[in-house]
């Protein structure tokens, strides 16, 4: 794990990312890293002093860039965004799911601050997408006693100046990045300051309010909202119409037995037949 700092002119380092963030804890702790395996596996393995509550680590490449499902997240250097964030939440470990809803939350926020043309819809619980291609993965990972939660991991990945025709050719279909989107380039430095400070936002409101102040968010811009779903959990699958999402996070499927709720899993949206 090498902290090189690369030469490219919105490398989102130590001190660029310090002089634009305007958040009092999250990203106050920093560390920028050139090349590692995963930012998530890295501040995991920090030393205690350093992994304090709202501690990043950044990355201008990823090696082993991890997804939901054991799926890889696809981490070229030079180009995109990737950061994972430390919290240490005094909270039930029921609740901890959340907290990928809430980071999605503060994502739409931040590409439509930034962005005004840009569409962000969410595909509960983790993942942000533009004209029904994936632009943002999120990933919590959380360590936790029986009732009580020591730490949570969230893992961001953003696509932000790699273009289509550099993706890998099995993700050339699915992937979209900021720069795809917009046809033009991003300062990495500015975006990651900026999602720092609405993630501590939302972060902070989450816990005196829980998730009432961003259901209007998240159901406004819903990837699945009244669509054609395969919710796919452990040990089965649920087909309905996505109908919403819960006060608790979860996501309400109207199946033919009715409303049923899923606290977890994997979604898959069914393309209208033309």
């Amino acid at each position: 794990m090498r902290a090189n700092v690369n030469a490219a002119d919105d490398v989102p380092g130590k001190l660029e990312v310090s002089l634009l963030l305007k958040s009092k804890i999250i990203g106050r702790s920093y560390v920028y890293l050139e090349s590692v395996d995963s930012t998530s596996s890295y501040l995991a393995l920090m030393d205690p002093e350093e992994a304090v509550h709202g501690a990043v680590v950044a990355a201008d490449h990823q090696t082993a860039g991890r997804g939901r499902m054991q799926n890889r997240w696809y981490s070229p250097p030079g180009s995109n965004l990737y950061c994972s964030i430390l919290l240490r939440p005094d909270i039930r470990p029921q609740k901890a799911p959340q907290l990928a809803l809430v980071t999605a939350a503060a994502l739409v926020k931040v590409f439509k601050k930034i962005y005004p043309g840009l569409y962000p819809t969410v595909k509960w619980p983790n993942d942000i997408l533009v004209k029904g291609r994936k632009l943002a993965g999120i990933l919590c990972e959380m360590q936790s006693e029986e009732d009580k939660v020591n730490r949570v991991i969230i893992g961001i990945g953003i696509n932000v100046n790699s273009t289509s025709e550099s993706y890998p050719f099995e993700l050339r279909e699915s992937a979209i990045s900021l720069r795809d989107a917009t046809g033009a380039t991003s300062n990495r430095q500015v975006l990651i300051a900026s999602l720092l400070a609405e993630f501590e936002r939302c972060y902070e409101l989450w816990l005196q309010e829980c998730l009432s102040p961003f259901i209007k968010v998240l159901e406004e811009n819903s990837a699945t909202r009244d669509r054609e779903i395969i919710a796919v959990m452990k040990n089965r699958e649920v087909r309905g119409i996505a109908r919403g999402i819960s006060d608790e996070g979860y996501l309400v499927i109207e199946t033919s037995d009715g409303l049923i709720q899923i606290p977890s899993g994997e979604v898959h949206i069914q393309k209208s037949e033309s």
